[in-house]
């Protein structure tokens, strides 16, 4: 690896990206792992079935995007997890903040035909 990209490596900051189907978490940490900012929906103050929304997934990304910025980072790596609705509109926040991603990970545990699902919801 060569100079110039050890020092890319160093001023990447990692989001993991949590989307559920009633919210959005992001985690900033440093790339050796260091927790930097935690958000929610809720922190950013959506209330109730408002956290699932694909508005309040751009806002979430767009605040752990600000705290990335103001730390001296411009690229980002992303770990997306989950099918959550919030999942695109986070990263559209995280550029929308300045910042440019690097990658892109799906790290959704995927299951090998593990334990039996709840059943399904009968609206």
């Amino acid at each position: 690896m060569s100079l110039s990209n050890l020092s890319l490596v160093a001023k990447t900051a990692i989001a993991h990206v949590l989307a559920t189907a009633n919210n959005t978490f992001v985690t900033v940490t440093t790339p050796k792992g260091k927790v930097m900012k935690i958000v929610s929906a809720g922190l950013v103050g959506f209330k109730k079935c408002r956290r699932g929304t694909s508005l309040a997934g751009f806002t979430v990304g767009y605040e752990a995007g600000k705290v990335v910025k103001d730390r001296g980072y411009s690229l980002i790596e992303v770990r997306l997890k989950g099918f959550g609705i919030g999942r695109e509109s986070a990263i559209q926040g995280l550029n929308r903040a300045g910042l440019n991603v690097v990658a892109f990970y799906d790290v959704t545990p995927v299951p090998h035909n593990g334990s039996r699902p709840p059943k399904a919801r009968r609206l």
